[in-house]
């Protein structure tokens, strides 16, 4: 018999998407369909998409699931979010020499202890 309390747990992962992203979703065996949708709600691991636009000949399917679905992250991807990554590729290096991070500031005991003196 297995002790619950000494399986580990999985921490939850940081949502690739935000509530109100577009998003393409790809056909796979989970997803009966792909389309181009919105973000709705996130879960740990997947989000809740609204069906925006598909296949003429998916509309049966996307009836049947009422216009939304749960998909899992990995069948998500971000639209435009390519178009964003060679932008950033593109944009030329700056030759001016990086600048130190500020100091941490002191704190209070040593700002204290430097005004008793």
């Amino acid at each position: 018999m297995t002790n619950l309390a000494t399986k580990s747990k999985k921490e939850p992962i940081e949502p690739p998407v935000d509530v109100g992203d577009h998003v393409t979703v790809r056909k796979s065996g989970n997803v009966p369909l792909g389309f181009k949708g919105t973000i709705q709600k996130i879960y740990t691991h997947s989000a809740l998409v609204s069906i925006d636009e598909y296949a003429p000949e998916n509309k049966e399917v996307a009836e049947d699931l009422k216009g939304k679905t749960i998909v899992n992250f990995r069948h998500l991807r971000k639209r435009g979010a390519k178009k964003a990554k060679a932008k950033k590729a593109a944009a030329p290096k700056s030759d001016a020499p990086q600048t130190a991070e500020k100091a941490a500031p002191e704190s209070e005991t040593e700002t204290n202890k430097k005004e008793t003196k």
